[in-house]
């Protein structure tokens, strides 16, 4: 009977945590697919980048320590080479360029939001 209740707190630390993960996959990428969809309006407007570019930058260096723990490096890695070509294209104030740089991104998020919960296509 002993074993019964270690096996039942285990699946429930299990479940906690792969709760908590979703959870924070969530709203980290809810968070940064405002700040590119903010970037790609002020690209849409040939508005100055330089803040919006930055506010991107430091808010993926908070989210990709988390997104890591909770996601396979396949789906972090494009995201993080597309942020350092969004840099390069917001100093040369190539608009076009950050706008289609913003689109991929959010094709990235749209993967990692899939690719998060536990379902039988992401674990085969």
């Amino acid at each position: 009977m002993r074993r019964l209740w270690v096996a039942a707190g285990l699946l429930l630390c299990i479940f906690g945590v792969v709760g908590f993960g979703c959870f924070s996959v969530s709203r980290h990428l809810a968070s940064l697919r405002a700040d590119v969809q903010k970037l790609d309006e002020a690209a849409a407007l040939e508005q100055p980048l330089s803040d919006s570019c930055e506010a991107l930058r430091a808010d993926w260096a908070r989210a990709r320590k988390v997104l890591c723990v909770f996601l396979a490096h396949e789906h972090t890695e494009p995201v993080s080479q597309e942020m350092d070509l969004l840099t390069l294209y917001c100093d040369t104030k190539q608009y076009d360029e950050v706008r289609a740089s913003c689109r991929r991104c959010l094709t990235y998020f749209e993967d990692m939001k899939t690719a998060q919960w536990p379902l039988l296509e992401n674990l085969f």
